[in-house]
């Protein structure tokens, strides 16, 4: 079973992305839940499964609309997990969103759509998960959090939408990080307000491997 994970940095996990370094297998898959992921499943069937990470830091899913042919179909993968959502959408660097955030939301919505179709065409039997995007009250995002909340919910929503629309997994996390971070100091599941520390990235996995464990038992 070949899995594709796609998204932005919270994917990428600092991956090496230059062909030069592909020799360097250490560094090949980042240090996110993705690493997580394939590291059980890898330990548990050595030969049964391929893993792909092409998570870029900074990427709108617009973004991964333009390069979905070489970096999505072209590895035409068996499941196709994403995270993408917490770039664009009108957000900026000091944790607010500003413009037209329902419009950003709608454009989101159609670029989603747009990425999906094309790979259930290339292959009709593809598996698709995706991953809920998430915050937390955390640096630059704990002054104006509640709008920023709310307007994330709209991103949020859009997501599970798609997911229902395509009968893909959808996996929640949002409201468990939030039900965490009132236990104990958010910086301990995400240290800048967006961006997982190792608790949160194993959360993460956890989940994906939860709600993948039927299609996983398939292959």
């Amino acid at each position: 079973m070949r899995i594709l994970f796609q998204g932005d940095s919270i994917t990428d996990g600092a991956r090496y992305k230059d062909p030069a370094f592909e020799w360097d297998k250490n560094h090949q898959i980042g240090h996110s839940y993705a690493y997580i992921i394939a590291a059980k499943l890898g330990f548990e069937d050595p030969t049964g499964y391929e893993f792909i990470n092409r998570g870029i830091s900074g990427n709108t899913v617009q973004q991964l609309e333009e390069r979905w042919e070489a970096d999505s179909l072209s590895h035409d993968p068996d499941l196709l997990s994403i995270l993408v959502g917490i770039n664009g959408n009108g957000r900026t660097g000091e944790g607010k969103y500003v413009g037209d955030v329902d419009k950003n939301v709608i454009d989101y919505t159609e670029s989603y759509r747009r990425i999906l179709k094309s790979s259930l065409e290339k292959n009709p039997s593809l598996q698709i998960v995706i991953i809920e995007p998430f915050a937390l009250p955390v640096g630059p995002y704990a002054t104006d959090y509640a709008d920023f909340s709310a307007k994330l919910g709209k991103v949020r929503e859009a997501a599970r939408n798609v997911a229902e629309e395509f009968g893909a997994i959808f996996i929640p996390i949002q409201d468990e990080l939030t039900a965490l971070a009132s236990e104990t100091d958010p910086v301990l599941w995400l240290w800048d307000g967006i961006h997982p520390t190792e608790r949160a990235h194993w959360l993460i996995a956890s989940r994906w491997l939860e709600s993948t464990a039927h299609l996983l038992n398939k292959k």
